[in-house]
C-alpha cells in the first residue's frame, strides 16, 4: 500500500471514530423512541430549507441512525447543491446552534455518490461568498476526507 492510500485510510479512520463519538455523544443526551423515529423518518423527506432541517435536528437528532441517517444525508446534500446561494442562512442557524454544524458536516459522507460529493466541493471551492469563507473550507475538507 503506498504512503498516500495509506495516509487516506488513517485520516478515513479517524473520521469515523470521531462521528461515531459524536453519534455516541448524542445519544446519551437523548434516546430516540419509536414513535420519533417514524415522525423522523418522515421529517428526513420534508427537508427544504435550513429552517427545516434545524427543526428536525433539534426534535429528532436523537433518531439520527441507520436509514434515517442515510435520509438526512441525502437531505442536507440536496439542501446544499440545490439551495448553495441559502448557505449565510445556514451559517446564521449554526451561529444560533452550533451543534448544527457537526451534524451538517457528519452528513457529508461515504452514503452520497461520488458525483453529489464532487458537486458539493466545487460549490465549496467555486462559488462560496465571502462571508461564508470558514463554513465553505468546513464542507470542502469533509469532502476531501470521503473522496
Amino acid at each position: 500500500m503506498s504512503k498516500l492510500a495509506f495516509n487516506r485510510v488513517i485520516n478515513s479512520l479517524f473520521c469515523v471514530l470521531f462521528m461515531g463519538l459524536s453519534c455516541l455523544s448524542m445519544a446519551q443526551e437523548k434516546t430516540c423512541t419509536h414513535q420519533q423515529a417514524i415522525i423522523a423518518d418522515k421529517l428526513t423527506d420534508q427537508l427544504q430549507s435550513w429552517d427545516t432541517l434545524e427543526y428536525a435536528f433539534n426534535q429528532y437528532g436523537q433518531c439520527d441512525l441507520g436509514g434515517t441517517s442515510e435520509r438526512f444525508s441525502d437531505g442536507i446534500a440536496w439542501l446544499l447543491i440545490e439551495h448553495w446561494d441559502t448557505l449565510p442562512l445556514l451559517a446564521e442557524r449554526i451561529e444560533q446552534n452550533p451543534p448544527l454544524k457537526r451534524f451538517v458536516l457528519k452528513h457529508i459522507d461515504q452514503t452520497l455518490a461520488p458525483g453529489t460529493v464532487a458537486r458539493i466541493k466545487k460549490l465549496a471551492t467555486s462559488s462560496c461568498q465571502p462571508d461564508v469563507k470558514p463554513l465553505c473550507d468546513e464542507i470542502k475538507f469533509a469532502t476531501r476526507i470521503i473522496s
